[in-house]
């Protein structure tokens, strides 16, 4: 059957079939365009009206900026105060110890949370989940002196309390930092 057509027929034919297909879904999805389009194409154009300069500007004219004077007054770092230095002010972590302790809060977050899903699936008692939760805090010493220990502090009492359902107070979770 294949010897008896040609390559130029079939190529042929094929064409026209594609052709067709596309011909058709076109007009049955577009008809209503191809006739806006051969209407308006018929049509002359029409110029855009002219603004007619006795109607008010809705918008306001434009305005050139003002131009602003350069400062010429140059202060040295030394002598920038941000606020109080005194003794009691805290020495500040440059970025990179502080995207370091970020991470390493972020890192001890999600392993609480791990924790506090293996104590409940497995049913600990309370003494050997403290045990785990504090051999965890000697992993994280950076953070243990950081400002986030107080925000970690909180969220460990609150995973045992609501996850754990343990009895414990907020000291003593306190505690276990100094145990570690």
């Amino acid at each position: 059957m294949f010897n008896t057509i040609s390559w130029e027929q079939f190529l042929t034919t094929a064409g026209l079939l594609i052709g067709g297909y596309y011909l058709i879904t076109t007009v049955l999805f577009y008809h209503r365009e191809i006739f806006e389009w051969i209407n308006n194409r018929n049509k002359p154009k029409t110029s855009l009206p002219e603004t007619n300069p006795s109607l008010p500007n809705l918008m306001g004219k434009v305005q050139p900026e003002p131009v602003r004077p350069i400062r010429k007054q140059t202060v040295d770092a030394d002598e920038m105060n941000f606020g109080p230095a005194t003794q009691d002010e805290e020495v500040s972590q440059s970025p990179a110890d502080t995207k370091l302790i970020t991470g390493s809060v972020a890192d001890l977050l999600q392993e609480i949370k791990t924790l506090a899903e293996m104590v409940v699936e497995n049913n600990s008692p309370q003494e050997e989940s403290i045990a785990l939760f504090k051999s965890l805090l000697e992993h994280y010493p950076n953070v243990r002196d950081s400002p986030f220990r107080e925000a970690v502090t909180i969220v460990i009492h609150t995973t045992c309390k609501d996850d754990c359902h343990f009895d414990i107070e907020l000291n003593e979770v306190k505690q276990w930092w100094h145990n570690s």
